[in-house]
């Protein structure tokens, strides 16, 4: 590889030899006797959101168009334009993700470096350009993941939760390198330009139908292995456990995090087996059965927490639905939902750092350990605190996808894309499944607005307290541009249409 082509990866070079840095500098600063072996929350958060600024302008710099050595990897606009989403997502979800952090005292900084390898995986997936690198790179980001989610060693339920993980991920891994075996075994490559040219329609003609049922069930199988990882109906069954007994720092990264990465290294794969009308189908009916199980479980949740992961199960549905039509209009409305999600979800998960901050007071006052965050626990929030109870209804309406909200828009064009290319029936009933969500996250505001709660002198001390600075911050400005783009959303549009337009499935 020339230095030319060595430049576009840059970010990605640069974030790996930094995370090494901060392995090495912080174990041996607390392993120092001299400073009384500290520790280092404030200064971790530092250290790591310096890293993650450096790289996001490294990558602000970056517009050569490139390929590395054996084509596994390659760069193009769509790609680093997805790569800057990434930076963005990562310096934003750092702020509750430290948050979190500090208030469950997990005090090991190797949770982030940890965080910094999951985001060079990350940026690897986006460059994929081969089945055998984005196996490496996904495996690399699960191997972060898996740490991550049994990291409170105190804790048997985060113990489970990174058992869980482990076990199933690794037999989805080894159902996606069958699925690429079979593929290798019929086409002899893995390489995405050589798979684009050979899956065509001339190609699956004058093969035999054994070799063109190996290619399907090769496709089927990756196609399995990646809904797996984006927790998908009938793979979801793991997420809400192991998200509930994971840290609350580490499922803002899984719920935030890996979204862009995955989705677009998905829709890579569905343009190159566009001819296999089966896969369509499957991705369809695990959309509608995403958002229909998922909302279903939602409505007997009495976790706050749980109730937000199977919220956000449900949105995915609507992304697969998208995807499975495999045409240009469903993959802008992908792009042009997923930006609007993770938005609403980074607003989310620090409106829910910010309850657990509240509550780990509340134990401090009555001596006791609380975990889990009820949602009855949420009782007469308005009387004690009208500005926190009016920002639920924003982000609540907006996943609900109520009119005019952002969350509606993002709804509304992946229903569109689905009435163009299929018949009305499939979109109407993603439509009468998602309003079931209506049901759930109505009940919350009624819980906050309008029941009583049995502990007035706990509510006053508890949701008088002021927010930090950061906190505040974050939720001002995600709140902020989920209202702007509810009126002004054509610069989202552009954006999705952009990466688009500039990616190697255009």
């Amino acid at each position: 590889m020339d230095l030319v082509s060595l430049k576009s990866f840059f970010p990605e070079i640069f974030l790996t030899i930094s995370a090494m840095a901060f392995l090495i500098f912080n174990t041996m600063f607390i392993n120092t006797s001299v400073f009384n072996f500290p520790v280092l929350n404030r200064e971790l958060f530092s250290q790591v959101f310096y890293i993650l600024l450096c790289a996001f302008i490294l990558n602000l710099n970056t517009d050569i168009e490139s390929y590395s050595i054996n084509f596994l990897f390659c760069n193009d606009l769509g790609s680093n334009s997805v790569k800057t989403l990434v930076f963005l997502t990562s310096l934003f979800a750092l702020i509750p993700i430290y948050t979190s952090f500090r208030l469950q005292k997990l005090n090991f900084f190797e949770f982030f470096f940890f965080y910094l390898i999951s985001i060079v995986s990350l940026l690897l997936l986006i460059s994929v350009s081969d089945m055998l690198s984005a196996f490496l790179t996904i495996e690399l980001q699960s191997f972060c993941f898996y740490i991550l989610a049994c990291f409170r060693r105190d804790s048997s339920f985060s113990t489970e939760a990174g058992l869980k993980y482990f076990i199933l991920g690794s037999f989805f891994s080894g159902l996606f390198l069958m699925g690429c075996s079979l593929i290798y075994s019929i086409c002899g490559t893995l390489n995405f330009l050589s798979l684009n040219i050979l899956l065509t329609e001339c190609l699956l003609s004058t093969i035999g139908y054994e070799s063109h049922f190996i290619l399907l069930l090769g496709s089927f199988f990756i196609i399995v292995s990646l809904l797996f990882k984006v927790a998908a109906f009938p793979f979801h069954f793991w997420a809400p456990d192991v998200y509930d007994g994971s840290p609350l720092a580490s499922t803002i990264v899984f719920a935030v995090l890996p979204k862009f990465s995955i989705f677009y290294f998905f829709l890579k794969f569905m343009s190159l087996i566009d001819l296999f009308s089966e896969i369509k189908i499957i991705l369809l009916i695990s959309g509608v059965l995403s958002v229909a199980v998922s909302s279903f479980f939602a409505l007997i949740q009495k976790k706050f927490k749980k109730l937000i992961i199977y919220s956000s199960l449900a949105q995915i549905g609507f992304i697969i639905g998208a995807i499975s039509i495999n045409h240009i209009d469903s993959f802008i409305a992908v792009f042009f939902f997923l930006i609007v999600y993770i938005m609403t979800s980074i607003l989310v998960w620090a409106n829910m750092s910010i309850l657990h901050s509240f509550y780990s007071k509340l134990n401090n006052f009555e001596g006791r350990a609380h975990n889990t965050l009820y949602i009855s626990a949420l009782s007469s929030f308005f009387a004690f605190n009208k500005a926190w109870s009016f920002v639920n209804i924003i982000y609540f309406f907006s996943l609900a996808g109520i009119p005019p909200f952002i969350g509606f828009l993002s709804k509304f064009v992946i229903v569109v894309s689905l009435i163009n290319k299929i018949d009305f029936f499939i979109p109407l009933v993603f439509l009468l499944v998602s309003a079931i969500g209506v049901f759930y996250y109505i009940r919350v505001l009624k819980i906050i607005f309008f029941e009583k709660s049995n502990n007035i002198k706990i509510n006053l001390i508890v949701f008088n307290d002021n927010y930090s600075s950061l906190e505040n911050l974050i939720v001002s400005i995600f709140l902020f541009l989920i209202l702007y783009f509810s009126f002004f959303p054509s610069f989202i549009l552009n954006i999705s249409s952009f990466i688009y337009f500039n990616s190697f499935f255009s």
